[in-house]
């Protein structure tokens, strides 16, 4: 039984680093945008070059800069809504962080449990080759107990430094894409401006 346990926290665990690493590639390589990168976009739409700055879009659709450009200027949907979009590059911006979230919790108590089933089963008294040598059952019980705890708090402490991380790179992917979407409303004010002169 206890080994079955084992073999549980260690399947958890890797579960939980593929987790990680799925959203790693979402946040920090798919929908990320350098700062490099905004800057020369928003200088593109302060200079009125829509163009550019969608083509460069089209390039990189997963980003939430790109997305927050190609929705807004995307002239052949007139039913497009601003505000569903924020919602859901909100949405994928927090997508499986409260799952991290319960998985450190979870990691903690898996430890902790697998601590006490190993002091349990070693101070009933060993069997076999254990109980050949006075203490060795104890001895093997805690080694198993501390192993157990120190995957269980390495796996939580993962989790919440991801967490961290992670938030950070949301927060920033949104600031992004708010600033973009500033831009954008004042190059749309702009070229209303310039029709209604040009109409006058």
């Amino acid at each position: 039984m206890d080994r079955l346990f084992e073999l549980g926290q260690v399947v958890f665990a890797l579960g939980v680093a593929a987790v990680i690493a799925e959203r790693a590639r979402a946040l920090l390589f798919c929908s990320s945008t350098s700062d490099r990168a905004v800057k020369w976009l928003a200088a593109r739409l302060r200079d009125g070059d829509s163009v550019s700055a969608e083509a460069w879009a089209r390039r990189v659709p997963s980003s939430f800069v790109a997305r927050t450009l190609l929705e807004t200027l995307d002239t052949q949907n007139p039913e497009r809504d601003p505000d569903m979009l924020r919602l859901e590059l909100r949405h994928d911006a927090g997508v499986r962080l409260g799952l991290l979230r319960g998985c450190a919790t979870l990691a903690s108590a898996l430890g902790l449990l697998g601590g006490i089933l190993s002091i349990r089963q070693g101070f009933s008294g060993g069997g076999g080759l254990l109980a050949l040598q006075a203490g060795l059952a104890e001895q093997v019980a805690l080694a198993c107990a501390l192993q157990s705890m120190a995957l269980g708090v390495a796996t939580s402490a993962l989790c919440f430094y991801a967490l961290a991380v992670f938030r950070r790179v949301a927060r920033d992917l949104l600031a992004q894409s708010a600033h973009i979407t500033h831009l954008l409303a004042e190059h749309a004010a702009d070229q209303l401006v310039g029709a209604g002169g040009a109409g006058q």
